[in-house]
């Protein structure tokens, strides 16, 4: 049983294993540089205070677990009502908006990742 438990416990998401899964484009652009650097302190900072990590990991891969995959960024031109936080769960795929500043893009992606309904279509 200890070792269930102890198995268990090692699938748990936690911060740090969460940020470190995070995995950008290896050339990025200005713009690109700063959404990274706002998903990053959106995940040390928010996260930390409201331990949502492992609803923001679900979001991200589908799985509230830490299943040792990587979260993939890339990048979106989508602007307008359109412009929104999209994840791609078989992928375990992130597209992130460029056109965000600090305040809309932590405004933003806490609604998607609070909302708790999240729409999954499946083609």
């Amino acid at each position: 049983m200890e070792s269930i438990t102890a198995a268990y416990e090692n699938l748990q998401p936690t911060l740090r294993k969460v940020i470190r899964s995070i995995v950008y484009l290896a050339v990025m652009n200005a713009q690109q540089k700063n959404i990274s650097r706002y998903l990053s302190r959106y995940l040390s900072s928010y996260l930390r205070e409201s331990d949502t990590h492992s609803l923001f990991r679900q979001f991200c891969t589908g799985s509230d677990l830490f299943l040792q995959k990587t979260i993939s960024v890339s990048f979106t031109q989508i602007q307008g009502i359109q412009r929104w936080p999209v994840a791609h769960t078989c992928g375990c795929y992130l597209e992130l908006p460029v056109n965000y500043n600090c305040p809309e893009f932590r405004h933003e992606i806490n609604k998607v990742v609070e909302s708790s309904v999240w729409v999954m279509d499946i083609v």
